[in-house]
């Protein structure tokens, strides 16, 4: 798994994200990943538009930082999901902690609006 951060000039934080979030694809940006969220109050959009494959440790990673990033006043929203990666999200109830938009700019649009 392969892992993009950009501080983008809209104070976004976008990580896309590339591959299998699987157990091992998961290992591979557990901790860039943390680092990237966690420590920061920006805005973070996770583009979602590569991965291919989304099991529950990666659901768990999303979580745990979603969740960190709110306590410190940020926010995290997910992007552009594949249709089987939306399939996995939509049967999880993902949403009603994390939202997710069909596109990147829908989601960016989003995070702006809160700001």
């Amino acid at each position: 798994m392969k892992m993009a951060v950009a501080d983008r000039s809209d104070d976004l934080v976008q990580i896309s994200l590339v591959g299998r979030m699987d157990a091992l694809g998961v290992e591979d940006i557990a901790m860039p990943f943390t680092a990237a969220t966690a420590t920061r109050k920006a805005p973070v959009v996770v583009d979602l538009s590569q991965v291919d494959f989304l099991a529950s440790v990666g659901l768990r990673l999303f979580f745990a930082n979603a969740r960190t990033l709110q306590r410190r006043g940020g926010r995290m929203v997910l992007a552009a999901p594949r249709e089987d990666v939306r399939a996995v999200l939509d049967a999880t109830g993902v949403e009603q902690i994390i939202n997710v938009f069909a596109t990147l700019d829908e989601a960016c649009a989003a995070l702006l609006n809160d700001s």
